[in-house]
């Protein structure tokens, strides 16, 4: 009988203490509804198509079609300004060392003067490529650099993240982004990656 109105005593205790527990946890998940609704209708959707930033050594050929176009290109930033610049896509077709697949993509930019085509020249006879355009004039320049589709050249990538932007002001550095960076190289300076690629069972 004793044991009997224990129980009955200790279930009267506990019963409206698990009540206000369960009241307590339904008020929060109520809260926290509210603030996700209120969260999910101030929510702007951003692509996640990004990539991350290549750093290593890759193979690439040369492209030459719709939005991977290799010669002189021309056409309108976002804010209306107009570009024109020699331009090589390269897309990746072996990985030599560091991150990334096959297929990823690398777009070398050339502004129309001197430091842009020393560049472009420079880039060229490191990639062994030169003696196969026009450089006698830049109209000639601009006809033969298409050509190029198909070419092999090595390509070292890096990142690099600016602490200021384009108008000196200073990035705050939860705001600042890897940028890819790289230059071509030639096949002697890479003769041990080379070497070791060769190497690898994969």
């Amino acid at each position: 009988m004793g044991s009997s109105e224990r129980c009955l005593a200790e279930i009267e205790w506990l019963w409206p203490g698990t009540q206000i527990v369960r009241y307590v946890a339904e008020d929060h998940e109520e809260e926290l509804v509210m603030k996700l609704d209120e969260f999910l209708a101030g929510l702007k959707p951003e692509l996640n198509d990004g990539f991350d930033v290549l750093e290593g050594i890759y193979r690439c050929v040369i492209k030459n079609e719709e939005k991977a176009e290799t010669g002189y290109v021309t056409g309108t930033f976002k804010n209306g300004d107009p570009y024109a610049r020699f331009q090589m896509t390269l897309d990746v077709v072996d990985v030599l060392s560091g991150n990334g697949n096959p297929g990823r993509r690398f777009w070398i930019r050339y502004q129309e003067d001197e430091d842009g085509l020393k560049k472009l020249v420079n880039d060229l006879f490191t990639a062994g490529l030169l003696e196969k355009v026009d450089k006698s004039s830049v109209e000639s320049l601009k006809a033969t650099i298409p050509t190029l589709a198909g070419q092999t050249l090595y390509y070292r990538a890096w990142a690099w993240t600016p602490e200021k932007d384009r108008q000196g002001n200073l990035i705050p550095e939860n705001q600042r982004e890897a940028r890819q960076q790289g230059s071509v190289k030639s096949e002697k300076a890479l003769k041990k990656v080379l070497a070791k690629a060769q190497e690898s069972p994969f």
